[in-house]
């Protein structure tokens, strides 16, 4: 999700400027979290926010409440902007997970649409963080034509 916001963005580039650009086609995200510093306020099977957590341990082991500054920077939706031109998003997530809330989702989504980008997203009915769910031949063949559509 990162990579498809960002590509651009020559502050977070480390390609030299005689590299062929990276050309992104496609983003497919499963239940990925988007704003990790609003985790914590959605049912979950742990906790989001202590420096000890993997959010936390991902910011360099800070509280990821009480340090909003090194979080934005973590949040693709941060980097949206109706003029810049992004790859199409497909977001599968299901509405059970215990470890990253559906609603990050829907906030991904919604940004996405709010900025004109092409988004596309499945809820799994019932589905918690990974599993069989997102391997079955349907949810498979959801990715499989997204790719076709956009490769």
């Amino acid at each position: 999700m990162m990579t498809g916001v960002t590509l651009d963005n020559e502050d977070l580039s480390d390609e030299s400027p005689t590299d062929e650009p990276i050309r992104l086609k496609a983003v497919v995200d499963f239940h990925g979290p988007i704003d990790i510093g609003k985790m914590n306020f959605e049912p979950s099977t742990q906790d989001h926010g202590d420096a000890k957590s993997p959010e936390g341990m991902f910011l360099g082991g800070f509280n990821v409440l009480e340090n909003p500054d090194k979080v934005k920077p973590t949040v693709p939706i941060a980097y949206l902007d109706k003029a810049k031109e992004i790859p199409p998003f497909l977001i599968i997530h299901g509405n059970k997970d215990r470890l990253v809330p559906f609603s990050q989702s829907v906030m991904l989504y919604n940004a996405l649409k709010q900025n004109n980008k092409s988004v596309t997203m499945y809820k799994l009915d019932g589905a918690d963080h990974g599993g069989s769910p997102f391997w079955t031949e349907d949810a498979q063949e959801i990715v499989d034509d997204f790719f076709l559509r956009n490769l």
